[in-house]
C-alpha cells in the first residue's frame, strides 16, 4: 500500500510525505522538504536548502527480520546562470545489536537519498555518515545543448555495519556525467557517464565508464 501528500501552498515551500506499508514485511516513511530562495549577496544566485527523513520499521509477521531505522539528509544547493552545485551531508542510526534492521532497506526503482553515488550506496549503511559535492556546468551559452556534472562522495562507515560488521572504513567514489542532445535529432539523448569507487570495501577499487544512447519517440 502507498499514500503520499504534496503541499505547496506556502510560496517557495515544498513538503511532501510518503508511507510504503509491505503487509507483513516493512512500514517506510519518507519526508521531504525544499525551501528556495533568492542569495542575500546577490539575487541572481538561486539557493535551496532541502532535508529528508526516512523511518522504517518492521510490521505485521516481520518476514523480513527485525528493522528499526532512521536516516537524515541534508542539502545546500545553489544556481547561477549556466552554473549549479550542491553539498550535502546524511546519518543512519546504530544498534549494534541489530545492524541489518538499523540500516535502511531501498526497494525504490529509483534512488531518493542526497548523498548516493553513481554505484555507491553506503548511505544507508547503519551507522554510517556521508557527505557528497557536486557542480553542474550547461554549455548552452556556447550552443550546444548539453550539461556536465562532476561530483564526489565520501562515506565513513563505522564498525555497527551490516556489510563488513566490526570494521570501520572510509568509502568515496568521485564521477562525472555528460548529457548531449543532438540539434539534428530530435528526441535523441546521447550520455557518457563515469565513476571511480575507492575502498567500496577495504581494497576494492574500480574505474568504470558508460555510454548510454536515450531515444524517446
Amino acid at each position: 500500500s502507498l499514500a503520499a501528500v504534496k503541499y505547496n501552498g506556502i510560496k517557495n515551500l515544498s513538503l511532501q510525505a510518503w508511507d510504503y506499508y509491505a503487509h507483513d514485511i516493512v512500514n517506510i516513511v519518507y519526508l521531504q522538504g525544499d525551501y528556495g530562495w533568492n542569495c542575500l549577496m546577490n539575487s541572481n544566485v538561486k539557493m535551496k536548502a532541502s532535508v529528508q527523513y526516512i523511518h522504517e520499521n518492521d510490521v505485521g509477521d516481520s518476514l523480513a527480520d527485525d528493522i528499526d531505522s532512521d536516516y537524515v539528509g541534508l542539502k545546500l544547493a545553489a544556481k547561477y546562470n549556466v552554473l549549479s552545485g550542491y553539498v550535502a551531508y546524511s546519518t543512519t542510526g546504530s544498534d549494534s545489536d541489530n545492524t541489518l534492521g538499523s540500516s535502511i532497506i531501498t526497494p525504490w526503482g529509483g534512488m531518493p537519498a542526497f548523498t548516493q553515488g553513481m554505484v555507491t550506496r553506503h548511505q544507508f549503511f547503519a551507522d554510517t555518515d556521508a557527505w557528497k559535492v557536486a557542480g553542474n556546468y550547461n554549455f548552452k551559452n556556447f550552443g550546444v545543448n548539453a550539461n556536465a556534472t562532476l561530483y564526489y562522495c565520501s562515506y565513513d562507515v563505522g564498525k555497527n555495519n551490516p556489510y563488513k560488521n566490526g570494521t570501520a572504513w572510509t568509502a568515496t567514489e568521485s564521477g562525472f556525467d555528460i548529457k548531449y542532445y543532438p540539434a539534428n535529432v530530435k528526441n535523441l539523448q546521447l550520455r557518457f557517464r563515469g565513476n571511480f569507487p575507492r575502498d567500496f570495501a577495504e581494497g576494492v577499487d574500480w574505474d568504470e565508464y558508460r555510454f548510454i544512447v536515450n531515444y524517446n519517440f
